[in-house]
């Protein structure tokens, strides 16, 4: 058995189709307000948008470009993300991170407020001149994922006494 379309044969039914998706889904109201400030602009000029809508003549002329890039389409000016494309990486010596790694095996309900003046003494003894503060080795702890360790498995087959089972007994241990 086949199955028809009702809408075949129905010239430009695919772009309309289209289109509405494209302006119920795409178009932002921000969009829609920057488009209209170009055509009051395009009709009565420059002086009357900047006093109208307090929008500068580069603004506009930027506007302008990316409407043209994106052939018209309205959705080009949808706003873009302004998250910066190189971020900034927390780089520290190797060294250090191992001395907290160790520092933290050996104390692990220790805090970076404690922490801070071993790593000082640690810095001191091997000559590093950079040292982290108490809220950057906060940090770097987050980042190296807290230094995490499983605690053992249960000898044990029988369930515990509230019904849980040995496996739902192991637990992941955050310092």
């Amino acid at each position: 058995m086949k199955i028809h379309s009702k809408y075949r044969g129905i010239k430009g039914f695919v772009t309309v189709y289209n289109d509405a998706i494209r302006y119920r889904y795409m178009i932002t109201e921000q969009a829609l307000r920057k488009a209209r400030i170009l055509a009051f602009w395009e009709r009565y000029g420059l002086s009357a948008t900047r006093e109208a809508f307090k929008a500068k003549r580069r603004t506009l002329f930027d506007w302008k470009r990316k409407l043209k890039q994106g052939r018209g389409k309205i959705e080009s000016l949808n706003s873009k993300s302004q998250a910066p494309i190189i971020k900034r990486k927390r780089l520290w010596d190797v060294r250090i991170i191992e001395e907290l790694k160790n520092l933290r095996e050996k104390h692990p309900n220790l805090g970076a407020d404690k922490i801070h003046p071993l790593l000082l003494d640690f810095c001191d003894a091997t000559g590093i001149l950079k040292h982290p503060s108490s809220s950057t080795i906060e940090r770097l702890i987050k980042d190296c994922g807290g230094f995490e360790k499983v605690a053992a498995k249960s000898v044990s087959l029988r369930q515990n006494q509230k019904g849980q089972s040995p496996e739902s007994l192991e637990k992941t241990q955050r310092f």
